[in-house]
């Protein structure tokens, strides 16, 4: 390229940090390559071609470079990344290794103080960085934009014009040890980062899982408490006692019919179908089991989950059986042939009761979320005939 009829060979780099000045920098990108063309910028990584090695580019590209203009503006000292750490202090941030290869290298770094920005003192930089409180910055203005950057387009064109350097490799040998080490140090960090996440599902899964315990050893406690109350008789007032024995005598209890066993916990709810001859029975065993009524003999068991049921109830047909469950849904079952139909899912919480409309088209629920929910399932009971 030509510039006053002499040849500029070497190339600026642009090194700037997004959180502090992108827009600015992109319009001194602008700028500049309307003077000096494309082909002699370069502005970080953004210029890297994907799937390529970016320490290594950035070490030849900081090489191939006359001069690098390091972008300052307010903040450029004290941005922070996402755990509250300034970003000039890791030795993997960009920014610092662009502008500490160009010092070590001698190249001229020209700071762009923008809108008042100042030059870092030495003491507010990293050690491989305190060569750049030494350097001549110029300020450049958003109200003298163009003038500010006359000024530099000036000072550039007199840095840039040199010989055609020699087809040789930018980087030398002590470049290299220097390359494999931030490349060390990105690989560790990315590895921390993906240990650290996992660490945190972790933490979080354990979380739930303990937060689940908990409330589900409140919920058995406030039902064995609830059923307590129940079967303790209240205190009773003297016109309230029982009457005598022989009175009592008159109406016996009705005999027991039989026993049905066969679940291995808790049985929180039974339901008889409408005809009378099937029982079903809900468990916190995670079962739900149908049995004839009149012989006790058990029908079917059905496991289509491993949720705690706490409430059955068949359709007034007699052909579907929903029950509520511990993980907050609701099941529908086909009673004849134990078949899961459907589970319906919006309860945030613990389903303790279901209930049928009389035409069996609408199922009622209740949580304890402390909601009450009702569900279309006629198409369910069309479907079971």
């Amino acid at each position: 390229m030509l510039a006053n009829g002499r040849t500029v060979a070497a190339k600026v780099f642009i090194s700037y940090r997004r959180d502090d000045s992108a827009g600015q920098a992109g319009r001194i990108q602008d700028r500049l390559e309307r003077e000096f063309g494309r082909d002699l910028l370069f502005m970080d990584v953004d210029a890297i071609p994907l799937g390529m090695n970016f320490v290594k580019i950035l070490h030849e590209e900081v090489a191939k470079c006359g001069v690098l203009l390091a972008v300052i503006g307010p903040n450029w000292l004290d941005v922070r990344d996402e755990d509250g750490n300034r970003r000039l202090d890791n030795p993997n941030d960009f920014v610092r290794l662009e502008i500490a290869a160009a010092l070590q290298r001698d190249i001229p770094v020209i700071p762009i103080l923008l809108d008042g920005a100042k030059v870092p003192k030495a003491a507010q930089l990293p050690k491989d960085l305190e060569e750049l409180a030494l350097r001549n910055g110029l300020d450049v203005r958003h109200a003298s934009f163009h003038y500010d950057m006359d000024r530099l387009i000036r000072g550039l064109k007199g840095q840039l014009v040199q010989a055609a350097p020699p087809h040789v490799s930018p980087l030398r040998p002590e470049d290299h040890p220097k390359i494999e080490e931030a490349e060390a140090r990105l690989l560790q960090a990315a590895e921390e980062r993906r240990l650290g996440q996992e660490a945190e599902a972790r933490r979080r899964q354990q979380e739930e899982e303990r937060r689940r315990q908990e409330e589900e050893q409140s919920l058995l406690q406030a039902a064995k408490e609830r059923r307590r109350r129940q079967e303790e008789p209240p205190p009773q007032r003297e016109e309230e006692r029982p009457p005598p024995p022989s009175f009592l005598a008159a109406f016996p209890p009705g005999p027991l019919l039989r026993t049905l066993t066969g679940h291995a916990n808790s049985v929180w709810s039974v339901a008889f179908s409408p005809d009378g001859r099937t029982l079903a029975s809900g468990s916190l065993d995670n079962i739900i089991k149908l049995w004839v009524s009149a012989s006790g003999e058990l029908l079917r068991t059905l496991t289509g989950g491993t949720d705690k049921v706490f409430s059955v109830a068949f359709s007034p047909d007699g052909r579907t059986l929903a029950s509520g469950s511990w993980y907050n849904t609701i099941k529908l079952w086909d009673s004849a042939s134990g078949q899961l139909l459907r589970a319906l899912t919006g309860h945030t919480k613990p389903v303790l009761s279901v209930a049928f409309s009389p035409v069996g088209r609408t199922l009622a629920s209740g949580g304890t979320d402390n909601t009450i929910r009702l569900w279309d399932v006629s198409d369910v009971n069309e479907a079971s005939k």
